[in-house]
């Protein structure tokens, strides 16, 4: 358990530096990739980088806005049950989110140890309330959130983001299921644009 935690707040942590790097250094590694590319497929190949450019720039938005639907959710039923600080845990759960499996458990130990302080007591009165918050935030983002939310943002059918996520579990744990839809959409997306010049080449 300790060793997943720790695992998902690397995750939490080595991501956003990873994606601004590729998001400053993005010209400079799509120029070094070009100049190892045949002519005959230079169009190609910029019409593959764009498009997988656009795949990727549509699913972050589609996270973004999963971000904020887990957060206004989860602080939504915080305030329910009358957490004084459910702004906060709200928004952290949202972001911890991101992290597969380890990121509702972020969520709900803040927002047990959010009500414990509250109330000065540790019982099952303060925190199964929490826990069913989270339980029903989990529900709606496992059903509606990912598979339509993100998964329409990347055009990709709710079942098949669904079947992604499990075989990159399955291969890959944490790291897996994190990376399964953007990987999904970007081959989708490659296999797709090389059919489509392998065609018109033909022609």
């Amino acid at each position: 358990m300790v060793g997943q935690l720790l695992s998902g707040l690397t995750l939490f942590i080595i991501v956003p530096f990873a994606l601004f790097f590729f998001l400053a250094e993005g010209r400079t590694i799509k120029r070094a990739i070009i100049e190892q590319v045949p002519n005959r497929y230079f169009e190609l190949l910029l019409n593959l980088l764009h498009r997988i450019d656009r795949q990727l720039g549509s699913y972050m938005r589609g996270m973004v806005l999963s971000v904020i639907i887990v957060s206004l959710l989860s602080s939504t039923g915080l305030y329910i049950i009358g957490l004084e600080h459910f702004l906060v845990i709200g928004i952290l759960a949202g972001l911890a989110n991101v992290i597969p499996y380890m990121g509702p458990a972020i969520g709900i130990i803040a927002g047990v140890v959010a009500a414990v302080l509250q109330y000065s007591a540790l019982s099952f009165g303060v925190v199964i309330p929490v826990i069913i918050v989270f339980a029903i935030v989990q529900l709606v983002d496992n059903v509606f959130v990912a598979p339509m939310v993100v998964g329409r943002s990347v055009n990709l059918h709710p079942l098949l983001v669904i079947f992604a996520v499990f075989v990159g579990s399955e291969l890959f744990g944490a790291v897996g299921m994190l990376l399964a839809v953007p990987t999904t959409a970007v081959i989708k997306v490659s296999v797709r644009t090389i059919y489509e010049g392998w065609r018109s080449y033909s022609v």
